[in-house]
């Protein structure tokens, strides 16, 4: 069987381990937010930053409201910002009907809600006092994706410091990704880089080795990282620090580059903070 296959089948099986996580660990559509007239994504749920009202929220909500694996609650948050403070526009309730087998949206404004909001409304109005704390709101595409939670980024996005409710910071980004080399490309220049010649013990067998805690250099490169080997059998094995198969490999995977990075809110990330490579000699390298 062929390196790129032995890779390949590897990538699969790390693949197949994080498809057996908890179901709920799963990317979350996210609330509405209306800034300066300006429909964004709010990647937050800022209703359940207060546990008690969340409660309410929930015996509040008609008993056939709909649930999917992206909206947990059955329930979307429409908000605005308004004399710099955050407002509740109104509630979205996808609701489904037995007897017809089809759905329908409830939306319910801030009169309808008072009396589960009451300590926040005056006036018509719901001022979100009760949020002490940033949140995200984007536009654009997407950039940056995990599947779990609002563990994601777009091209746009505005970070808001929120005091009692009100606007005390609002800053914007832009993010981007750089391309460069994925860890299939990496993975070709490490085993034609690598000096074979060095560790002859090694040229025959795969060597297992896990990086974690990855940083990068604005032009791409790694420039700290933390080495383990694994055993044949897969089981994590010593640190590589101060040995010479250890400082091998940090010495090559460093010369590689530019490595595919992340520009998100003005800092330079990697793509994959951690990751786990197999290698040997002639696999894929052209030697």
């Amino acid at each position: 069987m062929g390196g790129s296959m032995h890779l390949r089948m590897f990538i699969l099986s790390v693949l197949l381990l994080l498809s057996c996580a908890p179901l709920k660990a799963t990317g979350l559509d996210g609330d509405v937010i209306y800034i300066e007239g300006e429909e964004w994504e709010l990647l937050n749920k800022p209703i359940e930053w207060d546990s008690t009202l969340f409660v309410r929220l929930m015996e509040f909500l008609p008993e056939n409201h709909c649930t999917s694996t992206a909206n947990w609650e059955g329930y979307t948050a429409h908000w605005e910002v308004r004399d710099d403070s955050l407002y509740l526009q109104h509630l979205e309730v996808c609701v489904y009907d037995t007897l017809t087998r089809e759905c329908d949206t409830l939306a319910f404004f801030p009169d309808s809600l008072k009396a589960l909001f009451a300590p926040y409304y005056k006036n018509g109005r719901i001022c979100a006092r009760w949020m002490n704390g940033t949140i995200r709101a984007g536009r654009g595409e997407l950039v940056r994706y995990e599947h779990m939670g609002f563990d994601r980024n777009v091209e746009t996005e505005r970070l808001m410091r929120l005091r009692g409710g009100g606007v005390v910071e609002d800053r914007t980004y832009h993010n981007r990704k750089q391309e460069g080399l994925d860890l299939e490309g990496v993975h070709r220049e490490l085993v034609r880089r690598f000096p074979w010649d060095d560790f002859p013990e090694y040229k025959d067998s795969f060597f297992l080795f896990w990086v974690r805690d990855v940083r990068v250099s604005p032009d791409g490169r790694l420039s700290d990282f933390v080495l383990r080997r694994f055993s044949d059998r897969g089981k994590r094995g010593e640190e590589l620090k101060d040995t010479p198969i250890g400082d091998a490999l940090r010495k090559t995977l460093k010369s590689i580059g530019p490595w595919q990075v992340l520009y998100i809110h003005d800092e330079v990330r990697p793509v994959a903070t951690s990751f786990m490579m197999n290698f040997r000699k002639g696999d894929d390298g052209g030697q």
